[in-house]
């Protein structure tokens, strides 16, 4: 993955304000009850209303206006990592943890389309507050295709660098490493398939 200028410099105050000012979101999982899909429709390869001051008071942002993700390593379940700035395709974030009902039920709506665009876009599914064991077997269970790179962010890193404060989150990184889209909670199939098609095309 092309990463334009990237800066050294944590951008968590960029990040944190670009998905965690949805933290009143009831769509979201917080670790008690579910949620509902959300019926409104976003256009796909932008960002909400809530999150355009926020990208517009970042210092690092490429020629696109668009603010750098925050590069990370994720400790793979099966042992290996996922290195952002290595990668070669835009990328599909999901954050996510195996307690969740709510990422239950998205996040094999999720695998299915990995499958689909496996060769297009890296899906990538850090997950936290709880152990490798139970992880896994979480993970066994949602993401049957073998598409999705899923760890345990043990120590809430990337979670902290990405400013999320529960699951799930998702969050839609170009091409050239910079922030396109986010949101929380539920997407019905077809919106998710049209914002990764937007980016696709977004990342040449």
């Amino acid at each position: 993955m092309l990463k334009p200028g990237r800066s050294t410099v944590p951008i968590v105050r960029v990040t944190r304000l670009l998905v965690g000012l949805m933290v009143f979101s009831l769509v979201a999982c917080s670790g008690v009850g579910d949620a509902t899909p959300s019926t409104t429709t976003q256009e796909p390869a932008t960002t909400g209303p809530e999150t355009t001051a926020a990208i517009a008071e970042s210092p690092d942002t490429t020629w696109s206006g668009r603010p750098l993700a925050p590069e990370f390593t994720l400790e793979l379940g099966d042992g290996g990592s996922y290195v952002l700035s290595e990668g070669e395709k835009p990328v599909y974030l999901v954050f996510w943890a195996e307690w969740c009902p709510t990422c239950r039920r998205e996040l094999p709506v999720v695998d299915r389309l990995a499958a689909e665009y496996a060769k297009q876009v890296d899906f990538v599914a850090p997950a936290w507050k709880s152990t490798l064991a139970a992880t896994r077997r979480r993970a066994e269970e949602l993401f049957q295709s073998g598409s999705i790179q899923w760890g345990l962010d043990a120590e809430e890193e990337i979670f902290e660098l990405y400013g999320v404060p529960y699951q799930p989150v998702t969050v839609l990184i170009a091409g050239d490493g910079t922030v396109v889209e986010s949101w929380d909670g539920l997407r019905a199939e077809d919106e998710i398939r049209a914002a990764l098609d937007a980016l696709v095309a977004l990342s040449g």
